[in-house]
């Protein structure tokens, strides 16, 4: 009897072996998440008491995971703090950073399947796990080491904040910080991975089939910064097709679609590719404009201000311009680079650019 009342009133869900939920009369009370061995109990929907293990802990679970799915590799490379620019740099870097480690030693691991894509693109020959069940984040704690694997993260929260600081008070440059963060002093170039004959034969079909023709890219999309309004991006791309051109969105959202644009969901290997055709880029600083930067068409990047996000705080957009100018890196293509503080520009001003260019027929 009381094993029946148990089974009615008490109940477990497991969420892809993550997550741990104890429900007690259909409310939730207790919930663990396995990976991190953290636990929190609720009390009337309210968090009373919760454990998370210090992060060196968590390290050893990262550690102990892969020792259970029997992947044995030296040196681990967590890349899960990289967003996609960050990881552009890292893994134009690598082969500095492993120096004379054996490719079969190593391994990256990453939070997200883009991320995957993107170190399989720069590094084919090197393993790459994608991690999602568990929490591989680090606020400081960029280091650990057993008799089984090395581990390394970047980067970590701290970081970032660190950079932010540096940005705000002494003029840094997320670039060089980077460098002074992993030891590095010298002076690197920097490349687009290779394109696959299917993907270059896929993306002039692709062009052939959308009438792209001339083109142009608008990239309206990013993460930390905050959004431009809608009228500015309608106003660029009615001005830019009164003068014949065909515009491809490259957007992840759809209540971003702009009437009148041809848009698609393309890998980094594809959305590169079709870059190279295009007779520019428009977007806002972002993670895939940095990768662009190199590829030898105009680009015309606008920098607005960052939003606060948790613990980081906001940033002026004329500190995010100077903190994260793409004219520093290396191989940046700067002879066709634009770039734009958005509190002192219009669209117009960006257009009269644009209209320069193509009076000199670079466009």
């Amino acid at each position: 009897m009381i094993k029946i009342l148990k089974e009615i009133l008490c109940k477990t869900k497991s969420d892809n072996k993550s997550v741990k939920k104890y429900y007690l009369l259909g409310l939730l009370y207790c919930k663990e998440i396995i990976a991190t061995l953290e636990k929190e109990i609720r009390l009337f929907g309210f968090s009373i008491y919760r454990k998370k293990l210090p992060e060196i802990a968590r390290y050893k679970v990262l550690a102990d995971y892969l020792q259970q799915i029997k992947v044995n590799k030296r040196y681990v490379y967590n890349l899960s703090g990289c967003p996609s620019g960050e990881l552009y740099i890292i893994l134009n870097l690598f082969r500095e950073i492993i120096k004379d480690k054996n490719e079969e030693d190593i391994l990256l691991v990453v939070d997200k399947e883009f991320k995957y894509n993107l170190c399989k693109l720069y590094e084919p020959n090197i393993g790459c796990l994608v991690l999602n069940n568990i929490n591989l984040y680090f606020y400081s704690a960029d280091y650990y080491s057993d008799d089984r694997c090395e581990i390394r993260s970047y980067f970590t929260v701290e970081h970032y904040l660190n950079q932010d600081i540096l940005i705000n008070t002494s003029g840094e440059h997320y670039y060089s910080y980077i460098l002074k963060d992993l030891g590095l002093c010298g002076v690197y170039s920097f490349r687009l991975p290779g394109t696959s004959q299917s993907i270059k034969l896929k993306i002039k079909d692709y062009i052939k089939r959308n009438n792209l023709g001339k083109f142009i890219i608008i990239a309206p999309e990013v993460n930390t910064s905050a959004p431009l309004s809608r009228d500015f991006w309608e106003n660029i791309i009615k001005e830019l097709k009164s003068k014949g051109y065909k515009i491809f969105l490259n957007i992840t959202k759809l209540e971003n679609y702009i009437e009148g644009c041809v848009t698609d969901k393309f890998s980094y290997e594809e959305i590169i590719e079709l870059a190279k055709h295009s007779r520019g880029i428009i977007g806002l600083r972002s993670g895939l404009i940095e990768i662009l930067s190199i590829i030898g068409v105009p680009k015309f990047i606008i920098y607005q201000r960052f939003l606060k996000r948790g613990c980081f705080k906001s940033m002026e957009s004329e500190n995010v311009l100077s903190g994260f100018t793409l004219t520093k890196l290396p191989n940046a293509d700067v002879r066709n680079l634009f770039e734009y503080d958005i509190n002192k520009i219009s669209e117009r001003d960006l257009l009269l650019d644009f209209e320069m260019l193509e009076s000199k027929k670079m466009i």
